[in-house]
C-alpha cells in the first residue's frame, strides 16, 4: 500500500517556516533573545504566516516565566526577553 497517497502535504512547513520555527527553538534553548532579536523573529513569523503573541508579562500567573517579559512563537511557549532578565539581576 502506498501511504503517500494519504499524507497531507497542507499541514507541512514551508523551508521559511520550518528556519523561523528554528530560531525560536535556538532562542528558547539558549535562555531568551534580546528584544531586537523577538521584533525581527515576530516581524518573520508574521511574514511566513506563524502564529506568535507578546512581548507580554502575566503578573497573576504563578512561575517565573510568566512574570518575566516574554513571547511566543509557534508552540515554543516562553521565550524571555534577556534584556528584561539583566536587569532583574542587578
Amino acid at each position: 500500500m502506498n501511504l503517500q497517497l494519504f499524507a497531507d502535504n497542507s499541514k507541512r512547513y514551508t523551508p521559511d517556516q520550518q528556519t523561523v520555527i528554528e530560531l525560536a527553538k535556538d532562542a528558547k534553548k539558549s535562555s531568551g533573545s534580546t528584544l531586537d532579536e523577538a521584533n525581527i523573529l515576530m516581524n518573520w513569523a508574521d511574514e511566513y504566516n506563524i502564529s506568535w503573541h507578546g512581548p507580554e508579562i502575566h503578573p497573576d500567573r504563578s512561575g517565573a516565566a510568566s512574570n518575566i517579559l516574554h513571547y511566543h512563537s509557534g508552540k515554543q511557549g516562553h521565550i524571555l526577553i534577556i534584556e528584561e532578565l539583566e536587569e532583574l539581576i542587578k
